[in-house]
């Protein structure tokens, strides 16, 4: 839905009143919009800064999902670094509130959404973030049960995606290893995360090699 630019600055200024599903149509709404110039840009950003701490998880997906539109458009493009820590700005201050660890009696929606805030910052290379990640998976190295599992995906992901050859062969070793169909999968995606060229021609080798189930293999090249 389009609304004018009057009724729109409105529903912005008192968005902190509205349902959190009434937040996310709004951003949706302003996503699509922008997306095809049908908004100003200002207007969505307005959007996306409208979100705050203590919004639920679903408001946040989609604050992440209008970031990751204009990540989009804006690459190949001189912006792209501007975009990046735009977007970590915007990302921050909801993880700060949760921070790295639950607290007590926490409610579930809050610990699925610190597990997508830290993948979208690392996504968009925040360097605490980073630096955190490659302390977790060492000592998840060490002690399988150091890394609480609402963390495991995105910490496995990330390390994936940060990695160098060592980190990318450990991993490596942790899929072979694995003995659970679950583990197996999420140590191959993480290696299917990873950015750096070479490492990335070697997944590619992996899953069209007879190492991996069929299904697994197709889901890696994709």
């Amino acid at each position: 839905m389009q609304y004018d630019h009057q009724t729109w600055r409105a529903l912005i200024d008192r968005f902190a009143t509205l349902s959190a599903g009434d937040k996310v149509n709004l951003i949706a709404d302003a996503a699509a919009l922008a997306g095809t110039g049908a908004m100003a840009p200002d207007d969505l950003l307005d959007a996306v800064e409208a979100a705050r701490p203590g919004d639920a998880r679903a408001v946040w997906q989609a604050v992440a999902r209008a970031l990751g539109l204009i990540e989009y458009l804006a690459r190949g493009r001189p912006a792209h670094g501007a975009v990046s820590a735009y977007a970590r700005n915007v990302l921050h201050p909801a993880f700060a509130a949760l921070g790295w660890d639950p607290a007590a009696n926490e409610d579930p929606d809050r610990a699925m959404l610190r597990g997508d805030l830290i993948w979208s910052l690392g996504e968009w290379d925040d360097p605490d973030i980073r630096a955190e990640i490659v302390r977790r998976f060492a000592a998840y190295r060490a002690d399988r049960a150091s890394l609480a599992a609402d963390l495991r995906p995105a910490v496995l992901h990330l390390a994936g995606r940060y990695a160098d050859r060592a980190t990318w062969d450990a991993i490596h070793g942790m899929a072979r290893a694995a003995t659970v169909s679950e583990d197996r999968v999420r140590f191959s995606y993480a290696l299917a995360s990873a950015h750096d060229a070479g490492l990335a021609w070697d997944t590619l080798a992996i899953a069209l090699g007879d190492e991996l189930p069929s299904n697994l293999d197709i889901a890696l090249i994709n």
